[in-house]
């Protein structure tokens, strides 16, 4: 909490106020006792005259006041009174704890007129704690910074020189973080002390990668946060202070399979340029670069997007730099591991005695996608050990399906995170009534014969599985149907591609925590052009991605800190390159920052 204070320069001045009696002085002096004689003739107009006097004596001492109060702020002025701002301190409004949260991350080694930032962060900390005559010393102080030992276990202390002196000892570490945590941190140290008045001061160059207020997570702060900016506008036009601020996976990293990296930057720019983002493994191997324009009129920049493929299963370190001549080149880079998935194994079955073999183009499909390991039986009795290992499962025109091959198929989408994608014979739809039936997802109500195909009406662009396949609604109204189930859906399904008449050509719904996607039409192209169109092998694929983890939660930023677990008999963390120790594990279970790229083993 803030408040203003009333301060004079010369306060000896108001010495001189005492001249505001003068007048009252003056006053007084200047009455006279005269003897009251009785004229007879004067009893006539008496009341008017004590009317008069009474309005004169009401006027001449407003006069004697306005003439005081002109010589005490004659008085007041000479005192050269002004305000000043401060915390609120020891005194009637009680005592003041603050917390200061020091940004010690890689980007305060910048150099600003000459000088390190991160020295001068340390000052105006010291300032803090201390007091100055501007600024009161607080009853008790705390220092957290954004990244080492301070951030472990601070405490909040009545001991001010002690605290200065450890202040003195820190040092800017090189690794990236943000300090949010460490923010909400001082939050609960604060919450803990009796003192009346609290405050948290954050002192940082405000790299926009280290610090962004509006994501701390206090919707309603209990305590009034400052932030003093130690780097502000000064320095020289080549003195930038970029950083990436994000990096995130569009889609699960699969072996073989291209993956978009998005990338974001934030910070401030003297003037407008050009730098170079590059993209390598851990190994120092460039994987990809790309030339990008940042504007000065701009604080965040992107996405850029990086597309890569790596081809070796497991986990995979590597390095993100936005190379920037802005002597901040640690702050600019971004370390990460994330896991690359094996291809996805995908059972394509088909009813061989319909002629043919109408899973063609749906084995073609899959095979085109690069990523997806296929097997294809016929129906003649589909069991669970057929199913075993997949995660994905193409049924095409099936004419019949038993119960105990539809036994299977819903075991196997209990498993979760499984994708089942049908395709019906027209001629005999008992086996897709089933599906339909089983997984509660609507019934057929007839076959549609037309002589004239119909294109896709309508897109459910809302849908996970067609937003990231990120085509252009016109490709999926391409789409023409010449002969189609009827469907009536229920409100456990809904339709990604509609046709007139509100039919649908794919259906979606959900049965076992798997996907199941039924289509009504074959895929053949003598019933649609389906198979032709550029979206049919996209959709095929995306939902056999689908079953892939993310491996978002494998991302991790050199820096940060992150919870290891480790097996019974874990003792100790190392890395996998090298073979060197990194950390004992107590317990199998410990917290670890790391400001190094790489995979590493836990033993």
């Amino acid at each position: 909490m803030l408040i203003a204070e009333f301060v004079l320069s010369a306060p000896l001045v108001l010495l001189a106020a005492a001249a505001s009696a003068v007048p009252l002085i003056l006053h007084l002096l200047g009455r006279s006792q005269a003897r009251t004689v009785e004229f007879p003739t004067m009893r006539f107009v008496r009341q008017a005259v004590l009317k008069t006097a009474y309005r004169r004596k009401i006027e001449n001492l407003l006069l004697l006041l306005l003439r005081m109060g002109l010589f005490a702020l004659l008085a007041l002025a000479l005192a050269l009174p002004y305000y000043k701002s401060k915390s609120l301190h020891l005194g009637a409004l009680g005592q003041t704890a603050i917390a200061v949260v020091l940004d010690n991350t890689a980007s305060m080694q910048q150099k600003i007129d000459g000088k390190e930032a991160f020295e001068e962060a340390k000052l105006q900390a010291i300032r803090l704690i201390r007091g100055t005559e501007k600024i009161p010393a607080p009853g008790q102080a705390a220092v957290i910074t954004a990244m080492g030992r301070f951030n472990r276990s601070p405490v909040i202390s009545t001991n001010i020189t002690q605290l200065i002196e450890q202040v003195r000892t820190i040092k800017p570490v090189d690794g990236e973080t943000g300090i949010n945590s460490s923010v909400l941190r001082a939050e609960e140290i604060l919450s803990g002390t009796p003192a009346a008045n609290k405050l948290i001061y954050v002192i940082t160059d405000m790299q926009k990668s280290s610090v962004n207020l509006h994501q701390l997570g206090i919707q309603n702060p209990k305590f009034p946060i400052l932030v003093l900016d130690v780097a502000g506008n000064r320095g020289s036009s080549d003195n930038n202070n970029i950083g990436i601020a994000d990096v995130s996976f569009e889609s699960p990293v699969i072996a073989g399979k291209p993956v978009p990296i998005t990338v974001r930057l934030a910070g401030k720019l003297r003037k407008s340029r050009s730098l170079n983002l590059q993209f390598s493994s851990s190994a120092g191997k460039r994987v990809e670069s790309k030339q990008i324009f940042l504007s000065d009129k701009q604080t965040r920049f992107g996405p850029f997007t990086f597309v890569i493929t790596i081809d070796k299963a497991g986990f995979y370190g590597g390095k993100i730099e936005a190379k920037l001549n802005d002597a901040l080149s640690v702050d600019n880079r971004w370390y990460l591991v994330f896991k690359v998935n094996n291809p996805v194994d995908a059972l394509v079955v088909d009813d061989k005695t319909a002629g043919g073999k109408p899973s063609f183009f749906v084995h073609a499909a899959l095979q085109s996608a690069g990523w997806i390991r296929l097997r294809n039986i016929d129906a003649s009795g589909l069991t669970g050990m057929d199913l075993s290992g997949t995660k994905a499962l193409y049924l095409c025109s099936l004419k019949r399906l038993s119960a105990g091959e539809l036994d299977a198929i819903k075991r196997f989408l209990n498993l979760g995170t499984r994708v089942l994608v049908v395709f019906p014979d027209l001629k005999n739809i008992t086996a897709t009534e089933a599906i339909l039936r089983e997984m509660k997802l609507g019934s057929i109500i007839s076959v549609a014969d037309l002589n004239e195909p119909v294109n896709v009406e309508e897109v459910n662009l809302s849908s996970p599985l067609i937003e990231k396949l990120h085509l252009k609604s016109s490709v999926y109204r391409k789409l023409s149907v010449a002969e189609y189930l009827k469907v009536k859906l229920t409100p456990a399904s809904d339709s990604l591609l509609i046709l007139p008449g509100n039919h649908p050509l794919l259906v979606h719904g959900s049965y076992g925590g798997s996907d199941v996607y039924v289509f009504t039409t074959p895929a053949e192209v003598e019933k649609s052009n389906l198979p032709l169109n550029v979206s049919f092998p996209a959709i095929l694929a995306q939902a056999a991605g689908d079953t892939v983890p993310s491996g978002q939660d494998y991302i991790h930023r050199a820096g940060t800190s992150f919870t290891v677990k480790g097996g019974p008999g874990a003792s100790q963390l190392s890395s996998e390159r090298s073979g060197r120790v990194i950390r004992k594990l107590p317990k199998g279970v410990d917290e670890l920052t790391l400001y190094e790229t790489g995979v590493y083993d836990i033993k």
